[in-house]
């Protein structure tokens, strides 16, 4: 990962990527900062930014945190699984986009739902005055009321589909075979679009689809990793 120089608002963006999948400790997110002439950026900064980002830290109507660690008897360790994502779309790209996510808003399953409108409250947040005011026809679902804020991935992973189908990870799924009969099986997600889920079934195999109804995934056995 290629460093990014610029002030707090840059350092700090460019701290919670460098956060994904990488628990640091506060040294070592300074080394990461150690510019080519030995220089480094002072502890202090980077220990106010890391507050900052721990209390939430508000950019483009967007309140982005990070959580600590302590492992042993007193290393903190800081970690993130929010990737800020920030795109500069012109009108149409912009109706593109407002319209896939609202299409999301209308999926059968709960989570996924949630999932779409907490993505279009995000987006929506970050519109200028103008384009809500030019996109507002577009636009025939509710918005979220509540603030858009970065949640932990772990704490959304259960019983979202979506989650599974992000990590590849083999799990058991419940399933009825073509001819009938009731099987668990080992299988790993592969697709999932209103509802209907493909999976790879990794013990015959093959691959298939059913709708979400008609299998079952035993969430009680899964961990988040």
């Amino acid at each position: 990962m290629s460093r990014i120089r610029g002030g707090p608002l840059v350092r700090r963006l460019e701290i919670l990527k460098l956060l994904q999948g990488n628990p640091m400790r506060t040294a070592d997110i300074g080394d990461y900062f150690r510019s080519e002439d030995a220089e480094t950026v002072d502890p202090r900064t980077i220990q106010r930014d890391l507050r900052a980002l721990q209390d939430g830290f508000e950019f483009l109507g967007t309140t982005l945190k990070i959580t600590e660690e302590t492992r042993g008897h007193s290393l903190k360790y800081y970690k993130s699984t929010v990737h800020p994502l920030f795109l500069a779309l012109n009108l149409t790209e912009l109706t593109a986009l407002l319209k896939a996510l609202q299409w999301g808003c209308r999926d059968p399953d709960q989570q996924v739902r949630e999932t779409y409108r907490h993505l279009l409250n995000y987006v929506y947040r970050q519109l200028t005055d103008y384009a809500k005011g030019r996109l507002q026809h577009v636009l025939d679902v509710e918005i979220p009321k509540e603030p858009a804020q970065n949640r932990p991935e772990e704490d959304i992973y259960r019983t979202n589909i979506l989650y599974l189908l992000k990590s590849g990870r083999q799990v058991k799924i419940t399933y009825t075979t073509e001819k009938g009969d009731r099987v668990t099986r080992l299988g790993r997600v592969r697709n999932y679009k209103e509802g209907i889920i493909t999976f790879r079934d990794l013990e015959e195999g093959s691959t298939l689809s059913r709708h979400s109804s008609e299998i079952f995934i035993d969430w009680d056995e899964i961990d988040y990793m």
